[in-house]
């Protein structure tokens, strides 16, 4: 198996991509990766490992260079002392990463292998890519590499070749959003009586404030528009990791025209809010956020613009939708439910690793789990379907830990 590292998607071309990457899964879309690369994201460089054998490629493993803070897990009374200091130093623990993964946030990792190798010839990939990986961020002179972010089955199959190198912690769970059963059918008439009476209160809100929603599919124009609302939301946000730009924006309406779309909330021409949303057959993704907090409360518009997805998602009869990570208390408020994803976390200098080891379980600490509330009448036929589309769930009120060998927090 050899390896080469180049600087474009367009090097690997679309042929070798899907030969590791699934056509059907925006997430994994070619021209999802291209868009992210043209954005011109501050401060964030492309690498990617190719794999290959006799020509034909076997494994493709997206990375980026980005400049970020290494504060972003610390426990709350660290952020803030960090805060303080960065008033005088702002650039204080600020430092490059080369994380393997995609900057834009998928929830997901990006590794991508041949699903035809064998077992043994996967292992063998993981272990090659593990090797480059720390290789190439040493050339770079860039200390931490991070492995983002796995799910429960990814961290299985990654963890027993890469944990001779790399440590597993807890990164921020994402949500899932049961919106439909087969029992008892559309989202609003699964609420309980308070739940549901405090949604139709916010649907009146947004009624009586003259806003209104359109549903774009050419929304470049707007791209504007969409990145100056979007900064207001990152400005207010605990973590901040990527800066998207008004190319990015161009970019996705650009190159995923049908897999693209924009929910936009209107006061009379002005847009005050919006979801962005990629689609595929089995999924709506709504990717990023963006609000006018002057209109915000209003129209109740955070909570509006989950049941305009809602609202989507109903009419594409999906019985799910992934909210992402953050805001972990309003959500649970809708009945959204966490899951827990991972990252894999090493030093190129032995050093800075075995510190890493000893205390980075007091250093890694994502925000805690909220109490899980009874939004559903349904709740055995929630549990029943996320079991079954695959999708663990969880709830607890402490931080993340370090993972031993072969567990699970």
């Amino acid at each position: 198996m050899h390896a080469e590292w180049v600087e474009s998607v367009e090097h690997i071309g679309r042929a070798a991509w899907y030969r590791c990457f699934s056509r059907a899964d925006v997430l994994q879309d070619y021209d999802l990766q291209l868009a992210a690369e043209r954005s011109h994201l501050p401060d964030t460089s492309f690498h990617y490992l190719r794999l290959f054998r006799d020509a034909d490629t076997h494994a493709v493993f997206p990375a980026f260079v980005i400049q970020a803070s290494i504060a972003l897990t610390a426990p709350a009374p660290i952020r803030a002392i960090v805060a303080k200091v960065r008033q005088l130093r702002p650039r204080f623990l600020y430092q490059h990463l080369f994380v393997v993964g995609s900057p834009i946030a998928i929830c997901r990792d990006l590794l991508g292998i041949d699903p035809g190798l064998s077992p043994d010839a996967t292992r063998q990939v993981l272990c090659k890519a593990r090797d480059e990986v720390l290789a190439k961020a040493g050339s770079l002179g860039i200390g931490c590499v991070v492995l983002k972010e796995l799910t429960g089955d990814a961290l299985s199959t990654v963890e027993a070749p890469w944990r001779v190198r790399f440590s597993f912690v807890e990164s921020l769970a994402t949500t899932y959003l049961p919106v439909g059963s087969n029992r008892l059918g559309r989202y609003r008439d699964r609420l309980r009586k308070k739940y549901r009476q405090v949604m139709v209160s916010r649907l009146r809100r947004l009624a009586d404030s003259g806003f209104r929603w359109e549903k774009l599919t050419r929304f470049g124009p707007y791209a504007d528009d969409m990145h100056r609302l979007y900064l207001q939301v990152r400005a207010r946000s605990e973590i901040r990791f990527e800066e998207l730009t008004p190319d990015f924006f161009r970019e996705i309406a650009r190159r995923l025209s049908g897999r693209a779309f924009v929910l936009m909330c209107f006061d009379g021409d002005r847009p005050v809010a919006f979801e962005l949303c990629l689609h595929d057959p089995d999924w709506v993704h709504p990717l990023y956020l963006g609000l006018d907090y002057s209109a915000r409360d209003r129209g109740a518009l955070y909570f509006n613009c989950i049941y305009r997805v809602i609202e989507e998602v109903e009419r594409r009869e999906l019985c799910v939708v992934q909210l992402g990570q953050t805001s972990y208390a309003a959500k649970a408020g809708v009945g959204a439910l966490p899951s827990r994803l991972y990252l894999a976390v090493s030093y190129t200098n032995r050093v800075s690793n075995l510190l890493l080891r000893l205390f980075g379980r007091f250093w890694f600490r994502p925000a805690a789990m909220p109490r899980r509330q009874r939004v559903f009448r349904d709740w055995e036929d929630v549990r029943a379907m996320m079991e079954r589309l695959g999708i663990p769930i969880a709830w607890r009120e402490n931080g993340a830990r370090f993972l031993k060998r072969g567990e699970r927090a």
